[in-house]
């Protein structure tokens, strides 16, 4: 998977070295970013495929924790300042549970609007593609096998092929508060105190016995439309595709003929999607380009060089959206890390 988004600097904190990536492992692993001031991707944390873009003007600011409770993994995320999309796919073969408490707008999920309290359910082999607005995201990876047995005798219920061709967007926001508030109290526990096994084993319990009611209120939900499943695929294919030729000054024209549909349905798709065209979009994938490489200069590097390097044709315009976005001109970013760099101090 590739990413094309500005630096992620964590300072982590782990209370074990986890010995494998594997959410089956019986060791408590616990990690913490208490300062995100950058985005990239979340790749600290074993498992996970998650990537991030930053899509509003302002400065980002966030943390986030996660602990594994041996074939269960808690992530929480805050963010502040910026609202950022969101992509990717959740550790291999878990079943992925997630709720949103938003500052202020409502974002998106696969294209499909996400409130304040709304549980998203899906499978890690099916795409995440998320409009994200300031705020707080509980997310819960649990094993597949893990939660199959354990729904299989609590609720007598075969989850098989659950989630196989579809993901659950449930809006009802008392069971969206109920798992993020049991969320929270578990991570809680698991970083102000040392938890044994026995502990470790209940508290994962108690969560999965959460989880077992919401899966069985579910198993039977109804399918979204063919064009709910689509729109999420489109989108992939055209990042991907921008990401292939992201040094080319490409029109919108190149996607359509890549994509084989009409401009029309493509930005549909985009302002469903994501909230924006996608001109938009791909100037917004440029700029966050630029900056990594900005934050992470080669030797002698300029202004030009990344203008060029990304595929920027107007030098005034590239440094008016940049100001736009990270609330300084590139030159200004390029100096700051070269001093930092010089001083020895991490770049922010």
């Amino acid at each position: 998977m590739y990413y094309v988004a500005t630096s992620l600097q964590y300072r982590i904190m782990l209370s074990t070295a986890p010995s494998s990536s594997s959410l089956a492992d019986s060791g408590s692993h616990v990690f913490a970013a208490n300062e995100v001031r950058d985005v990239e991707s979340a790749e600290s944390l074993p498992g996970w495929d998650l990537h991030y873009l930053q899509v509003t003007s302002g400065t980002l600011a966030g943390s986030f924790r996660a602990v594994n409770l041996g074939g269960m993994q808690i992530v929480e995320e805050s963010y502040a300042g910026v609202t950022l999309n969101e992509f990717g796919r959740a550790p291999s073969d878990t079943y992925m549970f997630s709720v949103v408490q938003w500052e202020g707008n409502d974002g998106r999920i696969n294209a499909v609007p996400w409130k304040q309290g709304g549980l998203y359910m899906t499978r890690s082999d099916r795409d995440l593609d998320a409009v994200m607005p300031p705020g707080k995201n509980i997310t819960i990876a649990v094993n597949q096998r893990l939660l199959k047995e354990h729904v299989a005798v609590t609720q007598h219920l075969d989850l098989e092929n659950w989630l196989s061709h579809r993901s659950i967007l449930r809006t009802d926001t008392l069971l969206g508060y109920r798992i993020g508030t049991l969320a929270t109290e578990v991570a809680a526990a698991s970083f102000s105190s040392h938890m044994d096994d026995r502990l470790r084993t209940a508290a994962r319990e108690s969560v999965l016995e959460a989880l077992a009611d919401v899966v069985a209120c579910n198993v039977t939900a109804s399918r979204p439309s063919f064009r709910e499943m689509s729109r999420p695929v489109i989108v992939k294919r055209a990042r991907e595709f921008v990401h292939h030729h992201i040094h080319e000054p490409l029109q919108v024209i190149d996607l359509c003929r890549h994509l084989g549909v009409s401009r029309t349905a493509l930005q549909a798709v985009f302002e469903d999607a994501l909230g924006m065209n996608p001109s938009a979009y791909v100037r917004l994938l440029r700029l966050n380009g630029a900056r990594s490489s900005l934050l992470h200069p080669s030797d002698g590097m300029q202004i030009k060089d990344v203008v060029q390097q990304w595929g920027f044709w107007h030098l005034s315009r590239f440094s008016a959206d940049y100001k736009r976005l990270y609330g300084e001109l590139p030159s200004h970013t390029l100096q700051r890390v070269s001093q930092q760099s010089s001083s020895g101090s991490a770049p922010n």
